[in-house]
Order: structure tokens, then sequence, then C-alpha cells
């Protein structure tokens, strides 16, 4: 399977590229109603949390007063598979995903693609496109984000808005513009997700194992998260890649909860090789009805900006 060239950072006007995993469905309808319904879940909720919860792991922000090696702007291509089927009804599961990361002067820009193809035993086929864009203060006081959801190549889902931590005497909150306006008061604590991904680095490079935070990601106009974030020990990189060359890495285990079920399972979980520049590589996702599997294919480096 192939995958189309990487987004436009941030453009108002998306272009959803063509792929051969799009051309093996061709012009068929899929006929998503007759899917499991536990499975039209995870596969529509589902797949929004494996894209906030990459954006927040590739969005890291800049750790030079952790002293840690300056943040890789860099674009990342990952192969996914099904690892695992946790549940009944599944045959295969197939992806793509791509995550662009970008240092500005002003902040940081994320933009992800994330394309999945299930095959389920009744014969029947889903596939789900989830598309993020977006902006971080480089202080993590604002977050604007914008979220497009595609099931069987029809639009499901669009959330639109902003967010801010709370600075400067005002309440933390967020926004929303689409699918309609609202707000969500947020907590004192809230992070974002590249400010979150800068407090794990630091906590990983001071020898720390835990890091508990509530993060809002923009995957949802209802709820932020409780994020659990379990660190093994440093090891040495024995890889040849340039990207690597003199980086060490860490594996990471990321767990999503709702904050207001403290002894439930959690949502989502994830694990990785968090390296010191801000890469991510065995990537594991694990949802609730299946496991996969995110092998990075390419990557490619990003000028640092001229401020």
């Amino acid at each position: 399977m192939t995958f189309p060239s990487p987004i436009a950072m941030l453009q108002r006007k998306r272009h959803y590229m063509q792929s051969a995993l799009f051309d093996r469905l061709g012009n068929a309808r899929i006929v998503w109603g007759e899917i499991i319904l536990r499975l039209k879940k995870i596969l529509s909720d589902g797949i929004k949390w494996g894209v906030a919860a990459c954006f927040g792991l590739l969005s890291v922000g800049d750790l030079r007063a952790a002293s840690i090696a300056p943040q890789l702007s860099h674009r990342a291509v990952y192969q996914l598979q099904l690892s695992e089927a946790l549940s009944p009804g599944v045959s295969a599961v197939e992806g793509k995903m791509v995550v662009e990361w970008r240092e500005t002067c002003e902040g940081y820009l994320t933009e992800q693609r994330i394309v999945i193809r299930t095959d389920l035993e009744n014969g029947k086929v889903s596939l789900n496109d989830v598309s993020t864009s977006s902006w971080e203060a480089l202080d993590g006081s604002e977050f604007r984000f914008d979220l497009r959801q595609l099931v069987d190549n029809q639009l499901a889902e669009v959330l639109r808005g902003d967010a801010n931590a709370g600075r400067d005497d005002n309440a933390a909150r967020a926004v929303f513009k689409q699918p309609a306006s609202a707000e969500l008061s947020l907590p004192e604590s809230i992070l974002f997700p590249s400010k979150h991904m800068e407090e794990v680095l630091a906590a990983a490079a001071r020898g720390k194992s835990n890091v508990t935070a509530v993060l809002f990601d923009g995957s949802s106009d209802k709820e932020y998260y409780k994020v659990i974030t379990s660190i093994g020990r440093k090891q040495e990189t024995v890889a040849a890649q340039d990207w690597a060359a003199g980086q060490h890495w860490w594996p990471v285990q990321i767990s999503f909860y709702n904050p207001f079920e403290p002894d439930a399972e959690p949502q989502f979980e994830m694990s990785f090789h968090l390296y010191t520049n801000g890469v991510t590589e065995n990537v594991t996702m694990r949802y609730r009805q299946f496991v996969l599997a995110g092998e990075l294919q390419e990557i490619t480096a990003f000028p640092v900006p001229d401020c």
C-alpha cells in the first residue's frame, strides 16, 4: 500500500490525496451500518485516539532547559499492521500514518494523517481516514486544532477550535467553532500535546519513571484526559540512520484515561521508543478490539527556523 505526499501545513483547503488503499476500494459503497456496533465505535472514535496520541508523541517542545538535544523538525511515515485481534470479527487491519512536526518562531505546527482499512470476518470492509492540524504556542499557553474524519470516503466529523491554558488570570477553556459553537472548561493543570511531551522528555532526562498529566488534544469536544506515562531505562542507539546518530532512547508507554473514572481501564494505550530528538519508532497502538504495530519507514528532517 502506498501513501500520498505529505499534507500541506495548516492549509484551510484540505486535499484528501489519492492512494492505493483508496484505489483498492474503488467506488463501492461500504455498508458501515452493518458492521458490528462496538467495532464501529472503535474504528471511528478509536482511530481518532491514535491520531491525537501520535501528534502528541511527535509534537515535542523545546527542551534546552532540560539539557536535551534540540528537537528535530521532521516528517515521519509509518506502516501500520494488525499485531493482535482482541475480539472476534476482525480478520485484517492495515494502514499508513504520516506525521509532520515543525518548530517555527512563534510555535509548533503539527500535521498528521492516518488511514486504516479493516477487513471483517463477515466480508465487510471499513475505511477510516483522520487528518489533524494543530498549532501550539512555544510556552504551551495556546492551542489551535482542526480534525477531520472520513468514514468510507464520506465526511463523518469535523472538530475545529482553540484552547488556552488559563494564564494571565483567564480561565482555562477550549472554544469550538465546529461542529457547533461550544465551550469546554479545562482544569488549571491542563497541558496541550507539545507541552506534555516536553515534560515527558524532561522527566526521562532526569531519570524519572512516571509522569501523570491532564491533557487536552483537540480530539473531542466533550472531554479531556488523564494521561499516565511510564518511562523505561535509557538505551544506547545502535542504528545507522542519520537521524539517530548520537541519540539514545527510552521505552515509553502512554495510557489515556477518563479523569472522572479513576478505576476504569485505559481508553487507549500506546508504546514506542522515544529518542532524545523527539523521533519515535517501534510504535504499538492498543485499542479495545485490536493492537496495531507501526514500523517507521521513512523520515525527512526539516531545517531549523532562523528567528
